[in-house]
């Protein structure tokens, strides 16, 4: 026997509406929180430059007749009592007596010379690389492309007799602090006249590497 529902009892479901804002609060609350207490990873970037490697490839008139610069190969050995400055490849026995190497013991406080460093640069910078200039050359950017400026004129740069004018390449012990390896290629890039602070740039384009 069927039954028939009652006319009487009448049930509308009400739509009940979904309250957020208690959901919204905690999210406010636990973002600060979160960011206070959460730990951020940080980095250091230090802009150096591999060794070239060398050169290869097809030949021509144009290159045979053309004659590669000669190269300055300046070069800055860290060890644990001082550094060694070294231009054209010299070494202790080959270019102490003429300027082409010198030793700059650590100073007192048995850290780094830096600021002896930065006048044997300078010296270096004046009387070897200066010198040379002949003109300006379009600037080539760190993959070998030339360079321009935002208004699409070529950028261009003093040209000088070596072919590495602004490199200087850093051998340094592993063992060296991360703090110590980036003053010391500071003071490689550029130097601050203590009287006019006018700085004037060095070897702005260091090169990591390891001297055999």
């Amino acid at each position: 026997m069927a039954f028939k529902p009652s006319d009487k009892r009448k049930f509308v479901a009400e739509e009940a509406e979904l309250n957020l804002l208690p959901i919204l609060n905690m999210i406010v609350v636990l973002i600060p929180l979160l960011l206070t207490s959460s730990e951020f990873v940080k980095l250091g970037l230090l802009e150096t430059q591999l060794p070239p490697a060398a050169a290869g490839g097809g030949g021509g008139m144009a290159q045979e007749a053309e004659q590669p610069l000669p190269k300055l190969s300046l070069i800055v050995a860290a060890d644990t009592k001082g550094l060694a400055v070294s231009i054209f490849g010299a070494t202790e026995a080959t270019g102490a007596a003429n300027g082409q190497y010198r030793y700059l013991p650590n100073a007192a406080d048995g850290g780094m010379d830096l600021a002896a460093l930065q006048q044997e640069l300078l010296r270096i910078r004046r009387e070897v690389v200066l010198p040379t200039a002949n003109g300006k050359e379009q600037a080539l950017d760190a993959a070998g492309k030339p360079r321009f400026n935002n208004d699409g004129s070529p950028a261009m740069e003093d040209k000088y007799g070596f072919e590495d004018p602004d490199a200087v390449i850093i051998s340094a012990p592993n063992e060296l602090p991360f703090d110590q390896l980036v003053h010391l290629l500071d003071a490689c890039r550029s130097w601050k006249d203590p009287e006019t602070k006018k700085v004037e740039v060095l070897f702005p384009s260091p090169m990591m590497g390891k001297i055999q």
